[in-house]
């Protein structure tokens, strides 16, 4: 079963641009915004935070198939979508996720 509905269904924000590449997710009923040419610099950052929060995977700057499984299952455990794709929203999350975690780490 997909959670995302077709673009000619749903209409995108007012504020999207035409070239920008959305998706509204069922789930949360919300556009997301795909991140659709990371950088290197970017692609490694997502890796090291992924890595931090225990989604084990190989430091490369390249959105491979061993990140792209790894950003599916973050998307699906926090309520998003099982999509293999990079959100702004996954960044801010993936920034968060990772905060709390130091908290924790801090406290013990």
């Amino acid at each position: 079963m997909s959670l995302v509905m077709s673009a000619q269904v749903s209409s995108l924000p007012k504020n999207a641009k035409k070239e920008t590449n959305m998706y509204v997710v069922k789930k949360i009923d919300k556009w997301l915004k795909v991140l659709s040419k990371p950088s290197e610099k970017d692609i490694l950052k997502v890796q090291e935070q992924l890595n931090y929060l225990d989604y084990k995977l190989v430091k490369t700057g390249v959105l491979d198939e061993q990140t792209k499984k790894q950003l599916k299952l973050f998307h699906s455990e926090n309520d998003l979508c099982d999509f293999e794709r990079l959100f702004f929203v996954t960044i801010e999350l993936l920034k968060k996720n990772c905060k709390i975690k130091k908290k924790g780490i801090k406290k013990m």
